[in-house]
């Protein structure tokens, strides 16, 4: 992703690259989403992102989620929307009247 990224960048023009350089950062996000962009509408697109995650996962296969996610800095970020989204389906089940009847039938 990384060198798609910079193939991405190697792409703008001078005048792009000065504005990523300086002025606010919604200017800056505009240029990236536009190289993003670019690089999405080509026809080698899907082509390169599964070749991107080949590689990727080629290299990390032996290795847990947790330690690649932990190398990327995102291990607690991605621990902490896994807990709210499991806590929030949790929630939900226990919620129903259907729980509350088999809860109930458990204990009886």
């Amino acid at each position: 992703m990384r060198l798609a990224l910079l193939d991405g960048l190697l792409g703008l023009t001078g005048a792009e690259v000065a504005q990523l350089a300086r002025g606010p950062v919604a200017e800056r996000v505009v240029v990236v989403r536009k190289a993003l962009a670019a690089w999405a509408a080509e026809a080698a697109f899907e082509a390169d992102v599964e070749a991107l995650v080949t590689t990727v996962l080629a290299k990390e296969a032996a290795r847990s989620l947790g330690d690649v996610l932990a190398d990327l800095g995102l291990k607690d970020v991605a621990s902490a929307k896994a807990k709210e989204l499991v806590r929030g389906r949790v929630a939900a089940l226990v919620a129903g009247g259907a729980f509350a009847e088999w809860v109930a039938g458990l204990l009886a």
